[in-house]
């Protein structure tokens, strides 16, 4: 397997040396080394998304000291348009990263809901047919569409991770399915668009590495957004300085079937977001409710708040958020006692090469409920209290 990666990956970075030798080929840089090839119908973007950090944590009531250095990130991206762009494709493969790969965020250190893995993974593997400007049909693994950062790419955080309740959130941040997408256009800039999907509900999920058995059996997926004044969904932050207010608003709806009993046989999710941009100016948040059909139900609402604004255009940001969930007899509840749990965070952002490189300092309180029987560190610590906890972080964030 190991070989059959090397040999592919190998060729996509030799792509470029061969499409220079090819009669009508152009190689340049935008974004990451693109190919095109007119004559063919065909181009290629290639990137390397690479996400470091040096972070510190304390705290009390049971958290330990820690000091560390961790490989968030390091991703190989390519995608692009075969057929006239009739069709597009899109691979994103994850190197060898740290043992954790969130480890700025103490929640998933701590409850193990992410993959903990230091081995390389696919991330991404889908083809796209375009049957119109606005409509396209995706087949294979990819972002699962719900909400505003579920359904982004890592590197459009403002933060160093998602808000703290979506780091907890029972479904996947990708997985294998199908999803068709339309949009409907009122003037140039104005859409409201309409995505559905079906998945197998066992892709890259948190659940994957859950000691009991996967989340869901299948998911079915609804979304409705309205994009205001040509507002990007794909990115948080305004780098880009908006001239016009640009808004969204979306509402997202899931359906998944239980495998395990334990948990009850079917969980629904309901979310709402919202953003607008502004002449480097931001605002974006997001609630989520999660129910289970168990005995009794089980019921999960989470939330965050989050702004930012450049201090110098398109050269230092400044970002704040604050977050929280609660849990009520959550699948969970053995670690995580029916009580409110809370992030505060800000970060500042120094672009060093454009959004292709940014240097990232952030500091984040947490305010979490008891844990029982938990491990940290090979340490067990029985029936602990509620505790603060505290980080510190800085590195760089890189698209290549």
């Amino acid at each position: 397997m190991k070989n059959k990666l090397g040999l592919t990956l190998g060729a996509l970075f030799l792509a470029p040396v061969i499409a220079s030798a090819t009669d009508g080929a152009r190689v340049t840089y935008d974004k990451g080394t693109k190919i095109e090839i007119p004559s063919a119908g065909f181009d290629l973007r290639l990137n390397t998304e690479i996400a470091t950090y040096y972070s510190y944590s304390a705290g009390n009531k049971g958290y330990l000291e820690k000091n560390s250095f961790d490989v968030n990130r390091a991703d190989f991206v390519a995608t692009g348009n075969v057929a006239n762009k009739a069709f597009t494709y899109n691979l994103r493969y994850a190197f060898n990263e740290s043992e954790n790969l969130n480890a700025i965020s103490p929640i998933l250190e701590e409850l193990r809901v992410e993959p903990y893995s230091n081995s390389s993974f696919l991330k991404e593997a889908w083809v796209q047919w375009n049957a119109s400007e606005n409509t396209y049909v995706r087949l294979g693994r990819q972002n699962f569409q719900f909400g505003l950062q579920n359904a982004m790419d890592e590197n459009g955080y403002l933060f160093a991770t998602r808000a703290l309740p979506f780091s907890v959130n029972h479904y996947p941040t990708r997985d294998d399915g199908i999803v068709a997408s339309t949009s409907f256009k009122s003037g140039e800039c104005d859409a409201l668009t309409l995505v559905g999907g079906v998945f197998n509900g066992y892709g890259n999920t948190y659940a994957v590495n859950d000691p009991f058995e996967k989340s869901t059996d299948v998911i079915g997926h609804l979304a409705v957004n309205y994009i205001g004044n040509g507002y990007d969904r794909s990115y948080e932050g305004d780098y880009y300085q908006t001239r016009n207010l640009a808004w969204t608003l979306g509402l997202s709806g899931s359906y998944g079937k239980l495998e395990n009993p334990y948990y009850g046989e079917e969980a629904y999710e309901i979310g709402l977001d919202f953003g607008a941009k502004k002449s480097g100016f931001s605002i974006q948040s997001e609630v989520t409710w999660h129910a289970q059909q168990a005995e009794p139900i089980d019921q999960y609402l989470g939330y965050y708040l989050q702004t930012s604004f450049f201090v110098i255009p398109e050269k230092v940001e400044l970002g704040l958020r604050y977050a929280g969930f609660y849990y009520d007899r959550s699948i969970y509840q053995d670690y995580v006692n029916n009580k409110f749990n809370h992030e505060g965070s800000i970060v500042a952002n120094v672009y060093l090469a454009g959004p292709a490189l940014k240097w990232q300092t952030g500091f984040s309180y947490y305010r979490l409920s008891g844990h029982h029987d938990l491990q940290i560190d090979s340490n067990p610590i029985k029936d602990r209290d509620s505790g603060n906890q505290y980080k510190a972080f800085t590195g760089f964030v890189g698209n290549f």
